[in-house]
């Protein structure tokens, strides 16, 4: 994501639009999972702020497919432009099954089954098959900014095929309880903004990190958007729950920005900042007036989906005013903040329980 987070939607509201997403599916174990009819299966994705489904005489139809091998732009396998669904959810508008507004959704599969193997390339679609009335249904995800072509979305209509700015925010449900998301997506229930300066409370906000690998810091990235004059502090803490130490701190001048609207920033550390396994650091935005900064953030449906996060399940959002951080929403607010990082091997792999295998860290316990 290049500009700043928010969400790409579009409408269906007649008969075989669709909205579809293509890419390699992560699956949270790195095995083989099924997904199926048998109620502990589900689909999510989720709907923009327009969602009438009244009328009997119109289908929706969410679910996973054969990507089309010759389909430029990338598109799911059809015929006329009739996805092929391989497991579906499927709803009838005034029967329920798809909530109002702007919302994540858990469909669960109606017909069919599907075996998903780790790195699998698919086609995660939502489809309006029949239209009745007035119905129209908004299918939301998150914005990439940039073309890509995996994970990429194209839209249909009309028997047009349409390359998509929108992400693959979606995610499956195996019947075992498995995930499985497509890589380089994101995942995210809403994407909004914090607003807050020196004299807020809190008046700091972050992003923990705990990696299950040692890990050398070179920098920090994000997106936020400054008003003139928001002049603040991006800084790393080791022992965030604890005592925070700044272990780096780089100031970031208010004046000194492209534009007022979100965007990406990078800061680079004047010496890189050792990371061992398993140890907590925060990285955060700390205002140093009264002038208010903005930080960008997603919020997540369930805290289940922080394995298909990019700070893995370990990671949370978190704030304070001082003292030690606390958890900024029960696991569930993410900032867009990440770590920039370079290769690194302290010689001795923490923990007694590893040994190095010709250059290679082996879990031997």
């Amino acid at each position: 994501m290049d500009g700043a987070p928010g969400f790409t939607s579009y409408n269906l509201d007649l008969a075989n639009e669709a909205f579809i997403f293509t890419g390699q599916i992560i699956t949270s174990d790195g095995g083989s999972h099924t997904i199926n009819t048998t109620g502990s299966s589900s689909l999510g994705w989720r709907t923009g702020t327009s969602a009438t489904f009244n009328d009997a005489g119109t289908t929706i139809k969410v679910g996973l497919a054969e990507v089309d091998p010759t389909g430029r732009p990338t598109r799911a396998v059809n015929v006329a432009d009739v996805i092929t669904f391989d497991v579906s959810a499927d709803f009838v508008g005034g029967a329920g099954g798809i909530v109002g507004g702007a919302t994540w959704q858990n469909s669960v599969p109606t017909t069919g089954m599907k075996t998903i193997a780790n790195g699998d390339y698919i086609a995660f679609a939502v489809q309006m098959t029949s239209r009745g009335g007035s119905d129209i249904v908004t299918v939301s995800s998150p914005t990439v900014s940039v073309s890509a072509n995996r994970p990429t979305s194209v839209t249909h209509s009309g028997g047009t095929y349409t390359a998509s700015l929108a992400g693959p925010g979606v995610l499956i449900t195996f019947a075992d309880g498995a995930y499985g998301w497509m890589a380089g997506g994101t995942i995210a229930a809403n994407v909004t903004t914090r607003v807050f300066h020196s004299g807020s409370s809190p008046n700091e906000y972050g992003q923990l990190f705990s990696l299950p690998f040692p890990t050398r810091v070179i920098g920090i990235y994000g997106w936020e958007a400054l008003n003139v004059g928001g002049d603040h502090n991006v800084v790393l803490y080791s022992n965030p729950l604890g005592t925070p130490v700044a272990e780096r701190t780089v100031f970031m001048d208010g004046d000194n920005v492209a534009a007022l609207t979100g965007r990406k920033f990078e800061v680079m550390f004047p010496t890189p900042y050792d990371l061992s396994i398993n140890t907590p650091i925060a990285v955060t935005l700390k205002p140093t007036t009264a002038n208010s900064v903005t930080v960008y953030y997603k919020t997540l449906s369930n805290v289940a989906h922080r394995i298909a996060d990019h700070t893995l399940a370990t990671g949370y959002g978190v704030s304070r005013s001082s003292g030690a951080f606390a958890n900024a929403n029960s696991n569930l607010d993410h900032y867009y903040l990440g770590l920039i990082t370079g290769a690194y091997d302290d010689g001795a792999y923490p923990g007694a329980a590893w040994v190095k295998d010709n250059g290679v860290w082996v879990n031997v316990s």
